[in-house]
Formats: C-alpha cells, sequence, structure tokens
C-alpha cells in the first residue's frame, strides 16, 4: 500500500512539473510581474497567477524563425 501510494505521488508530482514553463535563468526575477514563454499558452510561468486568456491572437513565426513563438495581432 505504501508504494503504491508513493508512486502515486511521484507520478502526480512528474505530470504536474512536465510542461510547465520555467523562467530562464538569465532573467532577473526581482520585481518580475511574469514570464510568458510563447510555448503555445498564455500562462503564467512565474507562478505570479498572471495569466491571460487569448481571444484572438494567433501562434506564428518570430523574427528568429522559430515557429509558434510569437503572436500575431489581428487589430481588433
Amino acid at each position: 500500500m505504501k508504494k503504491t501510494l508513493f508512486s502515486l505521488l511521484i507520478l502526480f508530482f512528474v505530470s504536474a512539473t512536465i510542461g510547465v514553463a520555467q523562467v530562464p535563468g538569465y532573467v532577473p526575477t526581482t520585481d518580475l510581474e511574469g514570464w510568458w514563454s510563447f510555448d503555445g499558452n498564455t500562462n503564467d510561468g512565474s507562478s505570479n497567477g498572471n495569466n491571460f486568456t487569448n481571444y484572438s491572437a494567433t501562434l506564428t513565426t518570430d523574427r528568429f524563425g522559430n515557429s509558434n513563438k510569437s503572436y500575431d495581432f489581428n487589430g481588433t
């Protein structure tokens, strides 16, 4: 029973942390309001909870040619 519970806790921890954007080390975190990694969602990766709702912007190629790393706004 203890081994099963321990395995479930480990599975939960791993699944909760996979895919969560982490603030890179080169970004100063003092007074950081939020970190949005442009990874396909508008969730704040800084754990400050400043998530956004995307209503009309679409992911597109950024200035360096990386696909889905920039948002295109339609102006409305």
